[in-house]
C-alpha cells in the first residue's frame, strides 16, 4: 500500500487544522455575543433618552406649576396685607384721631372751666378782674394794714393800671379812707414807690395833693377814689390784693397720650 507512512502524519496535521478552526469559530461567536451585547446596550440608552427627556419635561412642568402657586399665593398674600392696611387706615386711625379729638376737646373745656371757674376768692373778699380784693371793716395804721394783709398772703393794694383805678369803685364804700400800698421814698420825700419797689407811673391825686401837710404825711389813702398823703400812724379801713387762687378740688381724671389714667388737679393743667 502506498504512503503509509505519511497516513498519520496527515491525520495530526488535519486534527490540528480542525482543532483551530474551532477556536476561531469560537472565537468568532465570541466576539459576535459581545458585539451584539454591546449593540443591545446601546439600544437600550437609545430608549432610554427619550425616557428621561419626558421626565424632564414633567418635572420641569412640576416645578413650573408650583412656582407659579406660590406666586399666586404671595400675590393673594400681599392683596390681603394691602387691604388690611387700607382698613386700618380707613377704620382704626380715624377713630384714634376722633379720641384725640375727644382728649383734646375735654382738655380745652377744663381750661375753660377752670379759667371760669375754678378760680375763686376766699370768703369776705371780692372779685374783679383776675385779683381779689379785701376791704376791711376794721381800722389800723398804714404798718400794720400792710402787715394785716400780708397775714392773709396778699399785699396792701397795689394799682397797676388806670382800669383797675377806674374799676375798684365797685368795691368801696361811700365815702371811706382806705390805706393803699404807697408810700414816699425814705431816702426822698419827694418821690412815690409802691411796696413791690416800683415807682409810680400814673397817679389820682386829688386837688393840690400830696401837700405832705406839717412834714408827717408820707403814706397814701385813697378816698374812695382820689388820693390823698396822710399820716401813717392814722387808724383807717385798708384794702388787701392778691391773685385768684385756684379752687381746692377732687383731682380731673386725665388721659395720657401714653394711654395712662392720672390724677391731674386744676391748677396742674398746662395752658
Amino acid at each position: 500500500m502506498p504512503h503509509t507512512k505519511d497516513a498519520p502524519q496527515k491525520n495530526i496535521r488535519q486534527a490540528k487544522f480542525e482543532d483551530g478552526m474551532e477556536m476561531v469559530y469560537v472565537n468568532f461567536r465570541k466576539d459576535e455575543n459581545q458585539i451584539n451585547k454591546k449593540t443591545k446596550n446601546k439600544d437600550k440608552c437609545r430608549k432610554l433618552v427619550p425616557i428621561l427627556g419626558i421626565v424632564l419635561i414633567i418635572t420641569f412642568l412640576i416645578l413650573s406649576i408650583f412656582v407659579g402657586l406660590l406666586f399666586m399665593c404671595y400675590s393673594a398674600l400681599r392683596s390681603e396685607l394691602t387691604e388690611l392696611k387700607q382698613k386700618v387706615h380707613d377704620n382704626i386711625l380715624p377713630k384714634e384721631e376722633s379720641l384725640k379729638e375727644g382728649a383734646h376737646s375735654i382738655l380745652a373745656d377744663i381750661k375753660n372751666i377752670k379759667k371760669q371757674m375754678g378760680k375763686i376768692c376766699p370768703d369776705s373778699w371780692s372779685k374783679n378782674g383776675s385779683f381779689c380784693y379785701y376791704v376791711s371793716e376794721n381800722t389800723l395804721t398804714w404798718d400794720k394794714a400792710r402787715d394785716e394783709c400780708r397775714n392773709f398772703y396778699s399785699e396792701l393794694i397795689i394799682i397797676s393800671s388806670t382800669d383797675e383805678m377806674n374799676n375798684l369803685g365797685d368795691i368801696y364804700q361811700y365815702k371811706q379812707r382806705y390805706w393803699i400800698g404807697l408810700r414816699r421814698d425814705i431816702n426822698d420825700v419827694n418821690t412815690w414807690k409802691w411796696l413791690d419797689g416800683t415807682q409810680m407811673t400814673f397817679s389820682n391825686w386829688n386837688k393840690d395833693e400830696p401837700n405832705n401837710d406839717e412834714n408827717k404825711e408820707h403814706c397814701a389813702e385813697s378816698m374812695s377814689g382820689p388820693w390823698n398823703d396822710q399820716d401813717c400812724s392814722r387808724h383807717q379801713r385798708f384794702i388787701c390784693k392778691k391773685v385768684l387762687s385756684y379752687v381746692e378740688s377732687t383731682p380731673y381724671r386725665y388721659f395720657h397720650d401714653m394711654g395712662d389714667w392720672f390724677d391731674m388737679y386744676p391748677d396742674e393743667i398746662q395752658n
